[in-house]
C-alpha cells in the first residue's frame, strides 16, 4: 500500500477532525504510507502540515469561497467509493476501528493501493505516544495564529480569565435543539459560578 485518503463527510467541526486525523497521520508515520486528507481542506493552511495534496485541492483550499462546493462534491465522492470501491474502503460505522501500531489492521483486498479511511472511530493512542513529535511539528498552527491570540489577549494579561467554549453547531438540529444552550444562558451560569 503506498497511500491513502481519508474520507470524512459530514463532519464541521475541528476538534473531531483532528482526532482522527492524528490517529491516521501517525498510522501512515508507521507504516510509511503517504498520509491525503482532502476533507481537512478548510484547516490545512492553519498548521505546519506538509500538504500532500493535489493541485486543485491546494488551489480550492486558498480560496474560502470554494470550501463549501467542494464538501458537497467530496461527500458525493464518499458515498460513492461505499457503494462502488468496497474492498478499498475502512468503515467506522459507530464501532472503533484501532490502527497499527495501536493493533494490526488487516490488508486491503486484491493490493489496492489507496485505502479509504470513512467515519470518525479510528483510533491510535500507541501511535499517539510514539509519533508524539512529528504530530506536534505538523500540527502547531502557524506563528501568525499565536501572534493574533497573543494581541487578543496582551490587553488581559494580569486579570483571571476564564476560557468557555460554545458548541453551538453540533445541537442546533440534534433532539430539537433540547441539548442547546444559548450564550446568554451560558453568561448567567458563568456569572452564577463566578458569584459563588
Amino acid at each position: 500500500m503506498k497511500a491513502y485518503a481519508i474520507v470524512k463527510p459530514n463532519c464541521r467541526e475541528l476538534a473531531n477532525h483532528l482526532l482522527n486525523y492524528l490517529s491516521i497521520y501517525a498510522y501512515g508515520l508507521e507504516t510509511g504510507v503517504r498520509v491525503r486528507n482532502p476533507s481537512f481542506i478548510e484547516w490545512h493552511r492553519y498548521f505546519n502540515l506538509k500538504i500532500q495534496e493535489s493541485f486543485l485541492t491546494r488551489m480550492i483550499a486558498s480560496l474560502p469561497i470554494l470550501h463549501g462546493v467542494w464538501k458537497a462534491a467530496y461527500k458525493l465522492y464518499g458515498s460513492y467509493l461505499i457503494r462502488f470501491c468496497k474492498k478499498c474502503v475502512r468503515l467506522t460505522l459507530g464501532i472503533t476501528t484501532y490502527l497499527p501500531p495501536t493493533r494490526a489492521l488487516l490488508a486491503p483486498e486484491n493490493g489496492c493501493e489507496t485505502t479509504y479511511f470513512i467515519g470518525w472511530h479510528f483510533r491510535n493512542p500507541v501511535g499517539l505516544e510514539k509519533y508524539r513529535e512529528a504530530l506536534v511539528a505538523a500540527f502547531t498552527p502557524h506563528q501568525n495564529i499565536f501572534k493574533r491570540i497573543e494581541s487578543i489577549l496582551a490587553p488581559l494579561r494580569g486579570k483571571q480569565l476564564i476560557g468557555v467554549h460554545l458548541r453551538q453547531e453540533p445541537y442546533r438540529g440534534f433532539k430539537d435543539g433540547g441539548f442547546l444552550v444559548s450564550p446568554t444562558r451560558v453568561r448567567r451560569i458563568v456569572d452564577e459560578y463566578l458569584h459563588e
